[in-house]
């Protein structure tokens, strides 16, 4: 993989990852499993030690979201905006303390959509997840790129290395592994990748 791969690209390879290895998350009604993601990014904001250690698995996360709203993220930034087909694409825009409180504010606000889910109140959940969701995303690329490239690695290298060591630990790794060797090229020009890395 010359090129950075394509956040579409990143979001189906995540979507291929949860129906096989996260079925039981992946089958929960939408915001239960929304709730669960949220749960992890809150964890995993925790401290700057266990955000510096969590990017990928956040990356993970936000992907996750996104694909169980429906929501091509690489659309979502619209016409007015800036086009985001890699993650590279995502500029620098704040120093890291307005980042980090940007994004507990965008967490915060995902909580609120949660909870109002709970009390079935009148809310636009959908547009109010969509933005959360980019929102987060754009902040995550972010932060990874002000903290974490000093690593050497792009995220998305990170990420695509994590996802398929999270894969070996199934039972079942060695049959999904070869079948969607066969079946997703996607799949298979990640795994490509990771001989490179």
């Amino acid at each position: 993989m010359s090129t950075s791969p394509s956040v579409i690209d990143l979001q189906y390879f995540q979507e291929l990852h949860d129906r096989r290895y996260h079925v039981d998350i992946h089958s929960l009604p939408l915001m239960r499993r929304v709730a669960h993601l949220h749960q992890h990014l809150v964890k995993y904001s925790s401290s700057t030690v266990k955000r510096d250690q969590t990017y990928p698995d956040a990356l993970a996360c936000l992907l996750s979201m996104a694909n169980a709203f429906n929501l091509n993220i690489s659309n979502g930034f619209g016409l007015n905006e800036y086009a985001v087909n890699t993650l590279d694409d995502i500029g620098q825009e704040w120093c890291t303390d307005v980042m980090m409180e940007k994004y507990r504010q965008a967490l915060g606000h995902m909580a609120k959509l949660l909870e109002a889910s709970d009390h079935t109140e009148d809310y636009e959940y959908r547009v109010k997840a969509h933005s959360a969701i980019l929102t987060l995303f754009n902040l995550l690329i972010q932060m990874y790129k002000y903290e974490g490239a000093s690593s050497g690695h792009t995220l998305a290298t990170l990420y695509i290395k994590k996802i398929f060591n999270l894969k070996t630990k199934h039972i079942f790794y060695p049959m999904y592994h070869t079948e969607d060797l066969e079946r997703h090229p996607i799949y298979r020009s990640f795994n490509s990748y990771l001989a490179t890395i």
